[in-house]
């Protein structure tokens, strides 16, 4: 199938188009049905100042929005997938910006290849379907500079619904020492049956600056967070819980896999409840490999919990519901 390509040089795709050719998502919304625009998958190639709203995109050859060289590009309040590919998918671009979209049903909801000015907040993604190496909410690769950011997501993935492997991957990428990759206040509950994938994974393959602060995981995957090479990583303040599964492992770990070098980590401030496959406590590893860990003020004997999602984190619009 051909995808059209948007060549404007400023275009607001959506609301002027709502007045005709709109569908009412009522059989899953109910009464809060939204009114969205149904859209064939989208290419911004070579583009900048384009902002896609208010969409219904599907595509079930590949992927739903392409952007590529593209430069100050929002997509936002939009209903995304199925996709047989990925939800969203960006190279080579800068500044660009995903927000209060509802993602189901894609191969993964983001991935960011060698951009930078990256932002991915107030989504909702359920049940990424990989296969590896896709199975993602979101994926940077050698994404790099400052203002990177991924905050106040929701990722739902349902046992048999979902394939997913590390919900939030950062691999090769580089933020800067005054502003870090930040990776926070992510609410993250379902994963496995993979046995490698896990929540959030820094420093894949090496990176450096990168932070995971104040996120909350339940039943992530055979890990909860975990640095597996490179410099200057945070695990800070995040609250980590998994029941014993047949795939679950270790809720944080650090262990240089592939890096040339891993250094300067800091683990703080986490509360952990993390039982294994063999239903042992299992909050917390060193490989040895990425030198002196700063661990402190960590409760690695915390029961098992499932909280609520926070006020404010997801989109800030009606969607259906969760488990």
């Amino acid at each position: 199938m051909r995808i059209p390509r948007i060549f404007v040089a400023t275009s607001v795709i959506g609301m002027a188009a709502l007045c005709h050719a709109s569908i009412a998502l009522a059989s899953e919304w109910g009464d809060e049905a939204t009114a969205l625009e149904p859209s064939a998958p989208l290419v911004i190639e070579n583009q900048q100042d384009v902002q896609i709203a208010y969409k219904r995109i599907q595509n079930p050859n590949g992927d739903c929005v392409v952007v590529n060289a593209g430069a100050n590009v929002v997509v936002e309040n939009s209903y995304i997938g199925p996709c047989k590919g990925k939800a969203v998918s960006v190279s080579n671009s800068r500044n660009v910006t995903v927000r209060h979209n509802y993602i189901k049903l894609a191969s993964s909801g983001l991935y960011a290849y060698q951009s930078s000015g990256i932002r991915f907040h107030n989504n909702k993604v359920r049940d990424v379907l990989g296969p590896r190496p896709r199975g993602q909410m979101v994926q940077f690769n050698n994404v790099t500079g400052a203002g990177n950011a991924i905050y106040l997501n929701v990722a739902l993935n349902n046992p048999g619904a979902s394939q997913p492997e590390d919900v939030v991957s950062l691999y090769l990428s580089h933020g800067t020492a005054a502003s870090p990759i930040s990776v926070r206040e992510n609410y993250i509950r379902g994963g496995g049956p993979s046995t490698s994938g896990g929540g959030i994974m820094l420093g894949d393959n090496g990176g450096s600056f990168l932070t995971a602060d104040k996120n909350i995981l339940v039943d992530p995957g055979q890990y909860g967070m975990a640095v597996a090479g490179g410099t200057d990583m945070k695990i800070t303040n995040n609250r980590i819980f998994a029941r014993q599964q047949g795939f679950t492992n270790v809720g944080i770990y650090a262990w240089n896999q592939k890096a040339a070098s891993c250094d300067r980590i800091e683990v703080r401030a986490n509360t952990v409840g993390f039982t294994n496959r063999n239903g042992a406590n299992s909050a917390y590893w060193n490989g040895g490999n990425c030198g002196a860990i700063a661990l402190t003020g960590n409760n690695f004997n915390a029961g098992y919990e499932i909280p609520a999602i926070p006020q404010g984190w997801g989109p800030n619009w009606a969607q259906p519901g969760d488990f």
